[in-house]
């Protein structure tokens, strides 16, 4: 690349990552939907259908790859809730001390609490988001999370507000400082080197893994970091679900040049086995069904996506119909939400 281009480069890469099948084209000459960038990709889909992942090919280079991420929507400063979103906050913590006997710890008053109960017991996307904003796992003995690729530090804020010890790793510097901002430990490293085996007793990685080069070596390296008797838990895209079959090429979930690896169920429990993990137990939610709805329809009807950009009371609604709608699915079949999640244990 020559100097001061902003040209993501990229290499041949027609083998699967996770089992080493070869691959078939699945979706060719895709655009970047976030940003609009002038290259296309194109993945390809594992023929072991036993895994099923898809993957970028050509790949992108890991040196040139950070040219995708200015702007990048997960590392956008944190402004004051309104009003309606501590509502909602407040509905998100009395949904996860119920299913999690965590403590409460935004409880509102008066009229507020009244409508945050009533919003966690209506809303089917709610539970979703509550049971992911504490990763799945209750309060117990061991209390050291490590976030891999902690953003700008959300759920490390809550974490600690629930009792844990929260340490977060992120390669982006301006997130790195906004973390910090908000008083909670962040190394700015990649996990390669990153170097305390044993140190934790949670790791999450929460929409991360579609995003590196190699999963199982990084999935192992987190096992490395877990004390015995630790708990891995992963957040990602699933490829198996309704919306992928709907939209195909224009479902969000697929974000090029950005997610490098994309998951079936069967495939992540593999790399997860592969890395040494036992106990690997995978499940789907419905959890931002509906903004995952919206942004596929306008990649659809426009190539690009804000992201945010609802279009409006009567489209938002329509969404929290597909949610529910979705989460109704799940009932018949597990594996059909949009986004896909693996606990795992190291013995």
């Amino acid at each position: 690349m020559r100097e001061g281009s902003t040209r993501i480069d990229s290499t041949p890469h027609p083998r699967c990552d996770v089992c080493g099948a070869a691959g078939e084209w699945s979706y060719r000459d895709l655009t970047d939907r976030l940003r609009g960038a002038p290259e296309t990709w194109s993945l390809m889909r594992c023929t072991d259908a036993a895994c099923g992942a898809l993957w970028l090919n050509p790949m992108p280079s890991p040196e040139t790859l950070h040219h995708a991420y200015a702007a990048y929507y997960t590392h956008d400063d944190r402004r004051e809730p309104t009003w309606l979103q501590r509502v909602y906050r407040a509905a998100l913590d009395r949904t996860r001390a119920a299913a999690l006997r965590y403590p409460r710890i935004e409880r509102a008053g008066g009229v507020e609490e009244l409508l945050a109960a009533t919003w966690s017991t209506l809303d089917p996307g709610l539970r979703a988001e509550a049971l992911f904003g504490a990763a799945y796992t209750a309060l117990s003995g061991g209390r050291r999370v490590l976030d891999v690729g902690c953003g700008a530090g959300d759920f490390l804020v809550r974490m600690r507000a629930l009792g844990w010890s929260a340490h977060g790793l992120e390669v982006d510097e301006h997130a790195v400082a906004q973390a910090r901002l908000r008083g909670v430990e962040v190394t700015c490293a990649t996990l390669e080197a990153f170097e305390r085996p044993g140190a934790y007793d949670l790791v999450t990685l929460r929409h991360v893994i579609e995003h590196v080069h190699d999963p199982v070596g990084d999935l192992r390296r987190c096992r490395e970091l877990l004390a015995p008797g630790g708990r891995l838990v992963v957040v990602t895209p699933n490829i198996d679900g309704v919306q992928h079959r709907r939209f195909g090429p224009h479902w969000f979930g697929l974000d090029p040049p950005r997610h490098l690896h994309l998951f079936t169920p069967r495939a992540l429990t593999l790399a997860s086995n592969k890395a040494g993990f036992t106990s690997v137990r995978a499940f789907t939610t419905v959890r931002e069904a509906d903004r995952v709805w919206i942004a596929s329809r306008d990649i659809r009807a426009r190539g690009v996506h804000e992201w945010g950009r609802t279009g409006g009371a009567a489209r938002l609604l329509a969404a929290r119909v597909v949610q529910a709608y979705l989460w109704l699915r799940l009932i018949v079949d597990a594996g059909q939400g949009d986004e896909l999640v693996i606990t795992a244990e190291r013995n």
